[in-house]
């Protein structure tokens, strides 16, 4: 009788035709790209996969959150954050939730020095949420601090100028203007944030950036 073997020759993985479905990290010197449902981390020519143990749907979108944490958002409004150094899934949120029913179109998202709470935005057609976890708790919570437009993009950065404050920037889309829309948040009231004493984290408003003639992708 023949024995017979097999081994892995060749492994192609095309990324998802999505804008915000591939990302290049400095922290750990990998590209970082979604296949449908499946995240690929590529480095010196070797490829990794991992693929969420609760979620089917297609990831349409990254961002990494720290050295070895990234966010990831589905086509069909779900969300979770995979911790790539121990292997293990958050799921932020699932399709069944109310008003998240839709394709997640970008990420953003920052861990606070202080406390390490995760303070994570999505953008989606009906507007921007943030969704925020405190140590000691197993539980997302979850707002809409901007309704009545469909978002392309947002990033969430900490100000140089003032080491508390994060501002917010996202870019809105047709057919009510695209606009680059800006708001600032303050960290001290993400870290002393809990849903009893505060049910809600105060976002302001800034203004926007006018004069755009196509959608805002990045």
């Amino acid at each position: 009788m023949v024995e017979c073997s097999t081994r892995l020759a060749h492994h192609a993985a095309a990324a998802s035709s999505t804008p915000h479905s591939l990302i290049y990290s400095r922290k750990t010197d990998e590209l970082v790209f979604a296949s449908h449902a499946i995240l690929n981390f590529h480095k010196d020519g070797r490829n990794r996969t991992v693929r969420s143990r609760t979620i089917l749907a297609k990831i349409t979108c990254i961002t990494q959150l720290g050295d070895h944490i990234f966010a990831l958002g589905y086509n069909d409004g779900s969300i979770l954050v995979w911790n790539d150094e121990l292997q293990e899934e958050d799921v932020v949120s699932t399709q069944a939730v109310v008003g998240l029913n839709f394709s997640v179109t970008a990420l953003s998202g920052v861990i606070l020095s202080d406390s390490k709470a995760v303070f994570l935005l999505s953008a989606n057609a009906t507007g921007l949420y943030y969704h925020i976890k405190n140590p000691g708790t197993s539980l997302w919570e979850r707002n809409c601090f901007q309704s009545g437009f469909a978002f392309n993009c947002v990033k969430i950065e900490w100000l140089e100028s003032q080491e508390d404050q994060l501002i917010i920037v996202a870019g809105s889309a047709s057919p009510r203007g695209n606009r680059v829309r800006t708001y600032t948040c303050n960290a001290e009231t993400i870290n002393n944030y809990s849903a009893r004493g505060s049910p809600t984290i105060p976002i302001f408003y800034q203004g926007s950036l006018l004069g755009h003639q196509d959608w805002i992708g990045a």
